[in-house]
């Protein structure tokens, strides 16, 4: 269904704009389908999330959701740089040394591989990853256990959710099952945690669970014009957060396109043009709504981040202390060799 979508665009779209592909192992297409004037151009792609190298090296592919890793990729070791930023600062607020367990969503290996650079972003972090573990999207939360149990076993006092939000629900309750929700563990969650159902289904278990993003909040709509759009656009008053990616990829495709007009007229407005104004963008942050990031390069990442925690059933900011405020520290982030093939989890 993929290449099918990829196909279809070749035939009928200018562009695609707001991607989130799973399965992009196939992007010939893509890449090099012909444009009106039957060169093989292929069609610009203003993705929010890709997962395979394929798509993540794609020349006329552009991320939101920073793949961050080197390009082109066969096989072996592959170099990758990762946000610590949030890590370092969880790191800050520990009393005392932290070591535990990763979650990876385990049921592709584009999905396991793509979370090789957060999980070696914790070493230059200070903090000890004992375990690896992977989880199914079919996963019971009894099932959870076989990760807790370890866990209780090695003394461990940290677990980083980089799965979904109903994987992070599953192990905050099943850690209440087995007594060890008595806030002796800090609980970290990524972007996926930020959503209302998180709060909703996850009741008083997931309390205390530091949820990072790289972005400003939803909450905080008064402190930018985009954010606030966003927000009055969407209708709701907590959408999906991949909502927020779409939103993305529509304002890097409006600004590419005013300007490549502006400059040299709409009869300018090619694929090719586009393709080359959105690689010769290099600090897109979405009107200050979201962290910098450079499209010159697929090894780029936004430093930005701000910190919140699930507090009497709302997303509280922890950092910075401002709102409409991300730290940007360039210290955040480090470069990472990771080898997907040699990667593997404890289950």
């Amino acid at each position: 269904e993929t290449v099918n979508g990829f196909l279809e665009a070749c035939q009928t779209a200018f562009a695609l704009v707001g991607t989130t592909v799973l399965f992009g192992n196939d992007t010939d297409d893509l890449q090099t389908c012909p444009d009106l004037a039957g060169n093989p151009t292929g069609v610009p792609d203003l993705a929010y999330i890709t997962t395979e190298p394929p798509h993540q090296c794609s020349v006329t592919s552009f991320h939101m959701s920073r793949p961050a890793a080197a390009c082109p990729y066969v096989s072996g070791p592959r170099g990758a740089v990762a946000s610590t930023g949030a890590l370092q600062w969880i790191k800050e607020q520990a009393d005392g040394d932290l070591s535990g367990a990763f979650m990876v969503p385990s049921d592709l290996p584009s999905t396991t591989s793509a979370s090789i650079p957060s999980v070696l972003a914790h070493e230059p972090a200070g903090i000890d990853l004992e375990f690896v573990f992977g989880i199914s999207g079919l996963a019971t939360q009894a099932e959870t256990n076989q990760f807790l149990q370890p866990m209780r076993e090695a003394g461990s006092n940290y677990f980083y959710g980089g799965s979904d939000a109903g994987a992070m629900i599953k192990v905050r309750k099943e850690a209440v099952a087995q007594g060890m929700n008595d806030g002796s563990i800090t609980w970290v969650c990524t972007l996926s945690c930020y959503a209302p159902e998180f709060i909703e289904e996850g009741g008083d278990a997931v309390e205390g669970t530091y949820v990072w993003l790289f972005f400003l909040p939803f909450e905080e709509a008064d402190t930018n014009a985009d954010l606030a759009s966003f927000m009055d656009y969407i209708g709701t008053d907590f959408p999906a957060a991949w909502a927020a990616g779409a939103w993305a990829d529509g304002v890097l495709f409006e600004q590419s396109v005013n300007a490549i007009v502006e400059r040299d007229g709409p009869n300018a407005l090619t694929r090719r043009a586009l393709i080359d104004e959105v690689h010769a963008t290099t600090d897109f942050d979405v009107n200050g709504w979201w962290g910098t990031v450079n499209f010159e390069t697929t090894l780029d990442i936004s430093p930005c981040f701000v910190m919140l925690q699930v507090e009497n059933g709302e997303y509280v900011r922890r950092y910075p202390a401002e709102r409409g405020t991300l730290d940007c520290d360039p210290g955040n982030v480090v470069v990472v060799s990771s080898d997907p093939e040699a990667f593997s989890v404890d289950n």
